[in-house]
């Protein structure tokens, strides 16, 4: 592990505990400033310390550290004063979820919920989204360059591993332990206007962070 690398996970563990504490003050206003402190201070450290970095290095540190910092911003707009998570289940919401809801993680481990149908969709979907992403490299030797055709399938296979597969697939095992979980990328097909699409179907982490963080504080 190079001395960049063991900055950034050590600087993730630092926001890890301290997101752990910081819902325990009693001041709404000195908690909310530490956190959006951190959240601050996690992109500044990330984007210094990885500037000789590639860029796709670049990406993955300063999204991991700003994702930590996030939960540490909700778990204070929802617990200031009266956290109730343990600490083993502040890392599971923490690290193992990409969602913005720690209340769902207060039952973990509780009895097992429903998960065939999600689990089934996302291993289907991962293997459709491999094949596409196979294809993509193919594409260029068995036909003529299409404008930008193989990147596009690309895009799309990539789409269906990680938010329609590898999602599905941590829903499926959070509601194997109990944990209330829905899926975070619902049908967006389905989708009537752009404010369903953005609200009640894509990236539905997104719109609980916004909704915890944002909209109930501003209101």
């Amino acid at each position: 592990m190079d001395l960049t690398t063991v900055y950034i996970v050590s600087f993730g563990l630092i926001i890890l505990v301290t997101g752990y504490f910081l819902p325990a003050i009693q001041s709404k206003s000195i908690a909310r400033l530490a956190a959006w402190g951190i959240s601050v201070l996690s992109v500044v450290f990330a984007t210094v310390i990885t500037g000789q970095a590639s860029a796709l290095y670049r990406m993955v540190a300063i999204i991991s550290l700003q994702l930590l910092s996030m939960k540490s911003i909700v778990a204070v707009e929802t617990y200031t004063g009266k956290p109730r998570l343990t600490f083993i289940q502040w890392l599971a919401f923490a690290l193992g979820w990409f969602g913005m809801r720690p209340v769902l993680f207060e039952k973990f481990p509780s009895t097992t919920l429903s998960y065939g149908d999600i689990l089934v969709r996302g291993v289907t979907r991962i293997i459709v989204g491999v094949l596409l992403v196979y294809l993509s490299f193919q594409i260029p030797k068995l036909f003529v360059k299409i404008y930008f055709l193989e990147e596009l399938i690309l895009l799309v296979g990539f789409s269906l591993i990680l938010h329609f597969g590898i999602l599905n697939v941590s829903t499926a095992l959070w509601r194997i332990s109990g944990v209330d979980v829905r899926e975070l990328f619902r049908a967006p097909y389905k989708s009537r206007s752009l404010k369903e699409f953005w609200g009640k179907r894509w990236n539905l982490a997104f719109s609980e962070m916004t909704a915890l963080i944002a909209y109930k504080p501003l209101k």
